[in-house]
């Protein structure tokens, strides 16, 4: 396993694929924090924000990194093959914790803040982006680690999928009052970027939802990857 996460994290570097996200992350946060004095738990919220789509992204190339013969040979030297799922699924994740961490720092460097970061921000900035680090990590993976969307609609569905996201308190508000609970299905963000600005006692509901969101995405992800895979 830990061979398997090593070559992963090899592929993907040596692979140049992640140029592309992660450089328009960081040009991101450069223009975000072009201006002085702004206040901390709003630019958090809006750094995680944008990380959403960037994890998305991210999680789709690292999904698709093999394919035909290098992925079943890979596959066959797993003593289960959820640990090929489970491989790709932290590397992802450290690719995600590095970009929380420049999203945290550069701020710090820069000193455009108008306030000192106070340990409850910087709790929140951790539980806010490595939220959204996760729910970014399960829909990239869901179009290109299982058989939704197939080859052809990966890209267009998962990108479906986060404007959808980002736009769903609105389309919440659109909705007749008997369908309002399908946005309940869409992946949490703005209840992540409402804990980071005010803090998850002030969002109880929305911060546990988004825990069961990512518990529950988790086992449907593994169980969508094994059934691809054809292994009960």
């Amino acid at each position: 396993m830990k061979s398997f996460i090593v070559y992963q994290a090899g592929s993907f570097f040596y692979s140049l694929k992640w140029m592309p996200p992660v450089i328009l992350y960081i040009t991101w946060l450069f223009s975000q924090y072009y201006y002085q004095h702004l206040p901390v738990a709003d630019s958090h919220a809006i750094s995680a924000f944008a990380l959403f789509p960037v994890m998305v992204w991210i999680a789709m190339i690292v999904c698709s990194l093999e394919r035909g013969s290098e992925k079943l040979i890979l596959l066959s030297y797993m003593r289960r093959r959820e640990h090929f799922l489970y491989g790709k699924l932290l590397v992802i994740f450290l690719a995600g914790l590095a970009l929380s961490a420049v999203s945290f720092t550069l701020p710090l460097l820069l000193g455009i803040f108008s306030e000192s970061l106070s340990i409850g921000q910087a709790a929140r900035f951790l539980y806010g982006h490595t939220a959204i680090s996760l729910l970014g990590l399960f829909i990239g993976a869901l179009f290109s680690a299982t058989s939704l969307g197939g080859k052809k609609y990966s890209w267009s569905g998962s990108a479906f999928i986060v404007c959808a996201a980002v736009a769903a308190p609105k389309i919440a508000e659109a909705l007749p009052a008997a369908l309002q609970w399908t946005v309940l299905t869409l992946p949490p963000v703005a209840a992540v970027t409402d804990a980071i600005k005010e803090g998850i006692l002030a969002h109880p509901a929305g911060s546990a939802w988004t825990v069961i969101y990512i518990t529950a995405s988790f086992l449907i992800l593994r169980h969508l990857f094994l059934k691809r895979e054809k292994i009960n």
